[in-house]
């Protein structure tokens, strides 16, 4: 009995450790309108400075609603004009960034 306590026990706090790491608690997603996405080379130029800059965590680039959805890490101090600036500085107008708690 005792041992069947002892593995309950770690299978919950197993599974208390997958959802907590599956549904991070404080992050936060940014959605930037942007102009001059025509194609898929666009994307990739996008692609490539974003993953570059700290507290992303994941980022979706759509040409048709010409947008970026960022996902940032949990307590990330990324900031909009750093984004507008990385944006902006590999071609593409900022029409707006609206952030999602």
């Amino acid at each position: 009995m005792k041992k069947l306590r002892k593995i309950l026990g770690r299978v919950l706090l197993g599974l208390v450790i997958v959802f907590l790491l599956a549904f991070p608690v404080a992050a936060e997603t940014v959605t930037v309108h942007v102009g001059g996405l025509v194609c898929g080379l666009c994307a990739q130029g996008i692609q490539k400075k974003m993953s570059k800059l700290d507290g992303v965590k994941s980022f979706k680039v759509s040409l048709e609603d010409q947008r970026v959805d960022v996902a940032l890490k949990a307590g990330s101090a990324l900031k909009d004009d750093v984004l507008r600036k990385t944006l902006e500085d590999s071609g593409f107008r900022v029409f707006s960034i609206e952030r999602n708690p």
